[in-house]
This record gives structure tokens, C-alpha cells and sequence, in this order.
């Protein structure tokens, strides 16, 4: 099985995952938090990757910051991109967006070299299943590039 996009989390998953404590805390620490994005999840490999809050302030160092919550091997990190996105508009034939990875909380100090190697890949796999806004994704095709 393969990451998939789905437009709600179950309650049953909701409860696995701890997900409305979750929403507590990013609420606080990203006060506005974006609901409503469902979520990419892999449920073969118990691991999902949500969209958390697109800063939006230049002023504030947030033009073009994505805040990402990701569940891999039993540990949820938030990891912060910024990102570039092109492609003509989001119902163009091909949407890009890159991705240079800012921080990882909490680190990876507690991974191996092979394990991070794996962290990064289904990261990435998360990313380009998720596209530009996962079950919403209008763009027709998609391509994504990292700097990690």
C-alpha cells in the first residue's frame, strides 16, 4: 500500500493518533492552525503526513513557510518547509512545487543514518502524494523537488 489523501480523519483514527490533542497543541503554537485538510496517510506503514499552517507574512518571516505534522515510527516531528510553487496556477496542467527543508522538532538525534535515510524518503513519498492540497488537490499533475 501507498500513501492516499483523505479528505477526513475517522474517529477511530483520530483516537489512535491522538489527534485532537495534537490540534491543542498546534492551535497554540500556530495560532491559526489550517484545519479542514484531511490528511496523507500510509496505513501500511502506520505513518501519515497533515498540513498544519501556511505562514503568510513576510513581515513575520512566514511568506512562504509550510508547517508539517508527520507520524514515522511511532514519533510525530513538525517539520517546517519553505517552499516555491509554480506551474501557472493551481488548475494548470502541471503544478511544482519545491521544498527546502528549514526544521525538524523534534530532531533527528534519536535516528541512525539508515533510519533518517528512510525518514526523508517516505517524507518525500508523503509530499508528492499530498501535491498542493492533498484530498483538495485540483492540479491535473503534479511535480515536486526537495533540497533535502
Amino acid at each position: 500500500m501507498a500513501f492516499v489523501n483523505e479528505p477526513e480523519i475517522s474517529k477511530s483514527d483520530n483516537e489512535k493518533y491522538g489527534i485532537d490533542e495534537l490540534n491543542k497543541l498546534y492551535h497554540r503554537m500556530f495560532l491559526p492552525m489550517s484545519n479542514g485538510w484531511g490528511w496523507t496517510i500510509d496505513r501500511e506503514r502506520d505513518c501519515y503526513l497533515r498540513f498544519v499552517k501556511q505562514g503568510r507574512y513576510k513581515e513575520e518571516g512566514e511568506e512562504q513557510i509550510s508547517y508539517f505534522s508527520f507520524y514515522w515510527n511511532g514519533v510525530v516531528r513538525v517539520i517546517r518547509f519553505q517552499s516555491e510553487s509554480g506551474g501557472g496556477g493551481r488548475q494548470a496542467p502541471v503544478w511544482k512545487q519545491k521544498y527546502y527543508l528549514k526544521k525538524i522538532t523534534p530532531p533527528l538525534d534519536d535516528l541512525n543514518t539508515l533510519q533518517k535515510e528512510q525518514f526523508f524518503e517516505v517524507l518525500k513519498e508523503g509530499l508528492v502524494t499530498f501535491r498542493d492540497a492533498g484530498a483538495f488537490s485540483e492540479a491535473p499533475e503534479f511535480e515536486a523537488s526537495f533540497d533535502f
